[in-house]
């Protein structure tokens, strides 16, 4: 009995702590509750808009970058995603979602980054915020992501930084 009680306590403590340990870093973002359609159509939106179809695959790869944000960070992602691609060329879709409000002033950044990926894809009508909840209200660092397309869920997601 007493095996029991100590298995229930560690399924309601376990997703507590593991929201706490994530709230003490200094960058996260987690994935707001009730929102796994409107993330669902958020990807199938961005997939729509570039001509993209991941009917086939279970899970997605997503990067949140602001651009200029945190440039070492950059690299990092740049190299994430290569490493990703090279294990893994045909099993995964990876997104680079650009966060930034004037589209017009980023064409350039792209070019020059060259983010290795599937998609690029520039949001400015800050949805990203309506799905997803930061520590400083704002994305100031990369963030990686590994998404559940057809749960709609967050499997992982950690800041590069």
């Amino acid at each position: 009995m007493k095996q029991f009680f100590f298995i229930v306590l560690c399924f309601i403590l376990l997703p507590i702590t593991t929201r706490v340990q994530a709230e003490e870093q200094l960058y996260y973002m987690h994935q707001k509750t009730g929102t796994e359609q409107l993330l669902q159509q958020y990807i199938t939106s961005i997939l729509k808009k570039t001509g993209n179809l991941a009917d086939t695959l279970d899970h997605i790869y997503m990067n949140f970058i602001p651009p200029m944000g945190c440039p070492r960070c950059e690299g990092i992602l740049i190299q994430y995603n290569r490493m990703l691609q090279e294990k893994n060329p045909d099993n995964h879709l990876i997104i680079n979602v650009i966060l930034y409000e004037k589209e017009k002033a980023v064409p350039e950044y792209i070019r020059r980054q060259n983010f290795p990926g599937d998609v690029v894809f520039v949001d400015t009508t800050q949805q990203f915020y309506q799905i997803f909840q930061v520590n400083n209200g704002r994305v100031y660092v990369p963030y990686l992501a590994k998404i559940s397309l057809k749960q709609g869920r967050t499997v992982t997601a950690i800041s590069v930084l």
